[in-house]
């Protein structure tokens, strides 16, 4: 346990200011997220350092495709969420307390052996929200940046602007979990809003991070084709027509068991949308076939990177462009 920031004393509760729910939290209890709690007029991260799953994964499984496509990344996480989303497909990890867990106690110095053992070349914060256990992802980014390794932030974006800004300095690439497009999802299924995670992206692009976007594809909730024109041009006009783009297979999990998987054809047609409306980096990820993970040039078409279950296979872009047509791709920390 570690005394928490980003937070104020108001009458007698505390503000939570870590994310964009700003609970208010009575003495002995705990905001909505399970892991930060008012004791005594000050707030603490009960879950500073424990560590419930710790895996070692390819980077294209965050999934990250155009940021050191060929890389491992040691993965962690923690209990707790700040959603609390319908169908959440982690639900075990992400809706159950700190104490109902597994968990071990990690430091940075152990995660980066860990990585130096596994041969990784980062650490990918994951698995349920990493904003909910900032100080320690914030302590363990700082030192494992100074020690060579590359952080990135698989999120939900609900983070406030103050934390996020800072967390930037050490983190070089996020993927945004954007749940729909439409504020009415957000409130009915993850009890949340959709404008603090737009603005999170935008951010995020600001400050120069490295940006992908996931949308879990749950018809008929979000999967309208009018939306996803909206989302797509969004992207497009907001972060840039090469930031990839994940549509991902819902599959019946937690409070919405009785909804189907998502069918191939509605995950295939939102990628048709998008590319129809000019994004050029558009994934399917959770169904077979490799075909819809690999990337292809923009200007000629030629296949770029192969990827089989999220492993980088193939990758021929060298120095940033087409071997063939030499089109400019994006592609972070790819050979030279």
């Amino acid at each position: 346990m570690k005394e928490a920031r980003f937070w104020a004393s108001k009458n007698d509760k505390i503000e939570c200011k870590l994310c964009a729910r700003h609970c208010l939290v009575a003495n002995g209890k705990s905001g909505l997220c399970g892991v930060r709690m008012h004791d005594k007029n000050k707030l603490y991260a009960v879950n500073y350092g424990l560590a419930a799953p710790i895996n070692v994964d390819p980077i294209g499984k965050k999934p990250l495709f155009h940021f050191h496509p060929q890389s491992l990344v040691l993965s962690l996480g923690t209990a707790g969420c700040n959603f609390k989303c319908d169908y959440c497909q982690n639900y075990e990890l992400s809706q159950s307390k700190i104490d109902k867990v597994q968990t071990r106690k990690v430091t940075p110095k152990k995660l980066q052996a860990m990585a130096k053992k596994n041969k990784c070349e980062g650490v990918a914060w994951t698995y349920n929200e990493p904003t909910i256990w900032y100080e320690f992802v914030y302590d363990s980014a700082k030192y494992l940046s100074r020690k060579g390794l590359f952080n990135v932030f698989i999120t939900n974006g609900y983070i406030e602007k103050d934390p996020f800004v800072e967390l930037s300095s050490y983190i070089e690439a996020v993927n945004v979990d954007i749940k729909a497009f439409s504020d009415k999802f957000y409130a009915n299924i993850s009890r949340a809003h959709l404008k603090p995670v737009l603005d999170t992206c935008t951010l995020a692009k600001e400050l120069g991070l490295h940006i992908e976007i996931s949308y879990l594809l749950v018809p008929p909730l979000n999967s309208d084709p009018q939306e996803i024109q909206k989302f797509s041009r969004w992207v497009i006009n907001k972060l840039g027509k090469d930031t990839p783009v994940h549509f991902l297979r819902f599959f019946p999990a937690h409070r919405m068991t009785d909804v189907p998987r998502t069918t191939t054809e509605a995950l295939v047609g939102a990628q048709r949308i998008a590319k129809l409306e000019g994004l050029r980096n558009v994934y399917i990820n959770n169904i077979p076939g490799s075909k819809y993970q690999d990337t292809y040039c923009p200007n000629c078409g030629e296949m770029l990177v192969h990827r089989e279950e999220f492993f980088t296979i193939l990758n021929r872009v060298t120095d940033g462009k087409c071997p063939k047509c030499k089109q400019e791709v994006l592609m972070i920390g790819s050979k030279k």
